[in-house]
């Protein structure tokens, strides 16, 4: 998601934009439904944790910009995949531990 995506103060919505508009009902629903979602899948793919965080800091009052947010969160989940999680580094992995038994 674009960095302009991210509002966080209500002074960041622009006056008379239909995208800054609360949620009606069924909106808001829909919401609390697909952010709980991502709030699972988040366990497991760990490149949404920014932005499903920035997702449930807006649940109790989100706008129509948040829900079209999440769609697209949910639709970079589906085109992403097959593309594997690489964690990085040329270095072997070990595991040490240590104990004072």
């Amino acid at each position: 998601m674009s960095m302009s995506h991210y509002k966080v103060r209500d002074e960041d919505y622009e006056e008379g934009d239909p995208t800054f508009e609360l949620l009606d009902k069924p909106g808001l629903n829909e919401y609390i439904i697909l952010v709980g979602g991502l709030v699972w899948i988040m366990g497991i793919r760990f490149d949404i944790t920014f932005v499903t965080t920035y997702f449930t800091w807006y649940t109790k009052n989100p706008r129509i910009h948040h829900l079209k947010c999440v769609r697209h969160c949910i639709q970079y989940l589906y085109t992403t995949k097959n593309i594997p999680l690489v964690l990085g580094g040329k270095k072997k992995l070990e595991i040490s531990g240590y104990s004072d038994v």
